[in-house]
């Protein structure tokens, strides 16, 4: 995956201790779901 500006905030976001609920903002199509998702996968989330 081509890494994105998008990702490095994520994981910034992350790596912060008193981070808030995240909102992903953007335009239909954009990408965010696959973002996410793959995100999560890098980073050993579960759905």
């Amino acid at each position: 995956m081509m890494r994105r500006s998008v990702e490095e905030k994520l994981l910034s976001w992350k790596e912060f201790a008193k981070r808030k609920p995240l909102v992903l903002l953007g335009i239909r199509q954009c990408g965010k779901t696959f973002i996410l998702t793959e995100f999560g996968k890098e980073h050993h989330y579960s759905r």
